[in-house]
């Protein structure tokens, strides 16, 4: 069986998964450059497809360069890696490969600028402690605490955020632009994950009041969060983040 021919199931899977159609589009993308790699390298079966494979594809996105001769931005290699992980993980899942490849895969790293604060664990326990998870608001107030902290993304990206846009299975989230750049992929731990997947079960579909904005995190009356919102959560938490 060819690598190509099993690119459309799990293209189907993410549908299924409810993926929004960008997710899926920049998913296919991603797959079908890893396809025609390999092919290259002659490698087209999948049989052939093991952790060597990946490691060439991965080496060669580490020297890949854009149109204009510049090379790939680590938030670009990043999508890429994360689209060909979820694959990997797919084929495993649904007994395509008897070993589970996504292990095999690293993903490059952001370079690190140095926060203005930096903040103790001790400190960093006690913002994550203010909400009531009791309450409703109280979970929500959490959830954005958590993915502003382990992501480090704005408070404006965070109101911004549709539940299409993460991916809790393979711990991903897509921040859309919406300023003429690139959309960036930012990973996700699995321990906020677990906690998003509560309150996408348990809290979210109240807080909704029946409307489907798409939004992940809403404010009382079942709507979108506006970003200053997002900033008086954070400001109320003590907890010192970006605007």
């Amino acid at each position: 069986m060819l690598i190509r021919e099993l690119i459309p199931g799990y293209l189907e899977e993410l549908k299924i998964l409810n993926r929004s159609p960008l997710t899926i589009r920049n998913i296919r993308g991603a797959l079908n450059a890893m396809a025609l790699f390999l092919e290259h390298e002659g490698i087209t079966e999948l049989v052939q497809f093991n952790r060597n494979a990946l490691h060439l594809f991965q080496e060669d996105l580490a020297y890949r360069l854009t149109a204009k001769g510049k090379q790939l931005s680590v938030s670009t290699r990043e999508k890429y890696l994360c689209s060909v992980r979820g694959f990997a993980r797919y084929l495993y899942a649904t007994d395509y490969l008897t070993a589970d490849l996504s292990k095999t895969i690293t993903l490059p790293k952001q370079p690190k600028r140095l926060p203005k604060v930096i903040l103790e664990y001790v400190e960093i326990t006690k913002i994550m402690a203010a909400p009531d998870m009791r309450t409703p608001d109280g979970y929500r107030n959490r959830i954005i605490l958590e993915i502003l902290y382990d992501t480090g993304i704005r408070a404006a990206e965070m109101a911004a955020v549709k539940t299409g846009d993460l991916d809790i299975v393979h711990g991903y989230l897509t921040i859309r632009s919406g300023k003429g750049t690139k959309d960036r992929v930012v990973p996700i731990s699995s321990r906020v994950c677990d906690i998003i997947k509560q309150y996408l079960l348990m809290v979210r579909p109240a807080m909704s009041r029946g409307k489907e904005t798409g939004y992940l995190v809403l404010n009382r009356w079942g709507t979108k969060m506006t970003p200053t919102a997002v900033w008086a959560v954070v400001k109320k938490s003590g907890s010192p983040s970006k605007d």
